[in-house]
């Protein structure tokens, strides 16, 4: 401690110094959110600047952590309160990524290298799947255009959903291309292209749910979510898909 170690310099270099004179020279050295206190209650000895400088410094200590933890609430309330915005965030991210991912696919199916590996693999052994997927899709797109005027909570829940069932719907679409046989690139782009465009409006709709959340029902961010859901009827898209063999 900066006056142990000052006591012990003033015995070893001037016993005698008065304690005007070493109180004058701790105060020269003492830690600048010390001094203001110790300005306003001048201590007349070592021992009072020792319990003054103490004291202060354990209040300092306790004001401190008192800060760091409503800081620490503050940045608690601040997730919880943007989690649903967040989660749009990573949702948009995640589907930018399938879709860089699809259109590798496109680039081995248009090169006559996409295949399958399971021998005897047919086009209506994944059909069912995918429509089943699809169908579900819209169901939770309806879901994550209702989180737009729901809580946080309800809204990362939604969005998570959405991207995880696009995940499933890519995988199946690929698995249903490569099963449609290398002789057959046409089909197989197309059939991929169908998921890409799905994706595509995915990551729309996200953005345009993260833009509205919130927001009034007259807001133009809302009028602009209307718009990119009904890209989302089941029928049109389910219809991606139903006519592929």
């Amino acid at each position: 401690m900066y006056i142990e170690d000052m006591s012990r310099l003033f015995r070893r270099a001037d016993p005698n110094r008065a304690e005007e004179k070493k109180l004058q020279h701790l105060m020269r050295g003492v830690k600048e959110e010390l001094f203001a206190g110790l300005v306003r209650n001048s201590p007349r000895s070592l021992a009072e600047f020792r319990s003054e400088a103490t004291m202060i410094e354990k209040t300092l200590q306790q004001r401190a952590r008192q800060y760091n933890r409503n800081v620490s609430h503050i940045m608690a309330a601040l997730q919880a309160g943007s989690r649903g915005t967040q989660a749009c965030i990573n949702a948009a991210s995640t589907v930018s990524g399938i879709i860089g991912d699809l259109d590798t696919t496109i680039m081995f199916a248009t090169a006559g290298t996409l295949h399958s590996e399971k021998e005897g693999d047919q086009f209506v052994d994944h059909r069912e799947n995918i429509l089943k997927t699809a169908k579900a899709l819209v169901e939770d797109t309806k879901t994550l255009v209702a989180g737009a005027a729901s809580s946080q909570e309800q809204l990362a829940v939604a969005a998570q959903n959405a991207v995880s069932t696009i995940v499933q719907l890519a995988e199946a679409v690929k698995l249903g291309a490569a099963s449609l046989g290398a002789h057959n690139p046409e089909a197989q782009v197309l059939l991929v292209n169908a998921v890409k465009d799905v994706a595509a409006a995915l990551g729309d709709l996200v953005q345009a749910t993260k833009a509205a959340s919130g927001k009034g029902i007259d807001h133009p961010a809302m009028a602009h979510l209307k718009d990119s859901a009904k890209v989302f009827d089941t029928m049109k898209t389910c219809n991606r898909f139903i006519d592929l063999r």
